[in-house]
């Protein structure tokens, strides 16, 4: 909350910083810099105005990142090359779809995709079986994948505000992630 538009390349020589907390500014671009944060397991990039991240943001080593409320139309292909992630939340944009590869995000743990147009959920996904918490509440999907029941671990599923949903049913959702996991 300290209206920052711009971070300086500099940036990048803070490599034993291990979080940053850049939420509720008005920055638009990361320089490539950033990549040098080699400590960095925590970012906070909420409310800002990002469309697109740096390439080299996925050589971050960061567990949880946080890309709310921003511009992206488009996930960011970088974010399937980040091996050390857990939680990812990219809530609050304007997401018709994910990147493919996001299997190889096999440390997941939580993904907040709330509040986007989504409306296909790729197979790549069903295949994070570390997936514990998956928010999905308030997107265009109509359907899931016919193998998520192999979110074994799913314990935490949001999928109200999902007005088109026919797979699985209405009635099935509201019974609770457990019944969307036998369906």
């Amino acid at each position: 909350r300290n209206q920052i538009t711009h971070l300086p390349s500099t940036i990048g020589e803070l490599t034993n910083l291990t979080r940053l907390e850049l939420a509720n500014n008005e920055l638009v671009q990361l320089p490539p810099e950033i990549s040098n944060l080699k400590g960095l397991k925590h970012l906070n990039l909420e409310s800002n105005d990002f469309n697109e991240l740096p390439i080299s943001f996925g050589r971050l080593n960061c567990e949880v990142v946080n890309l709310s409320f921003n511009s992206f139309t488009v996930c960011p292909p970088c974010i399937v090359d980040m091996p050390k992630l857990t939680q990812l939340s990219i809530m609050g944009n304007e997401l018709g779809c994910l990147p493919n590869g996001m299997h190889k995000l096999t440390r997941l743990q939580v993904l907040r995709l709330s509040k986007n147009r989504i409306t296909i959920l790729p197979d790549s996904v069903v295949n994070i079986t570390s997936l514990q918490c998956l928010w999905l509440d308030f997107n265009k999907l109509s359907a899931l994948p016919p193998n998520f029941y192999r979110l074994s671990k799913l314990n935490e599923l949001k999928m109200n505000g999902n007005a088109d949903m026919v797979y699985p049913s209405i009635d099935t959702i509201v019974k609770g992630t457990e019944e969307v996991l036998r369906w």
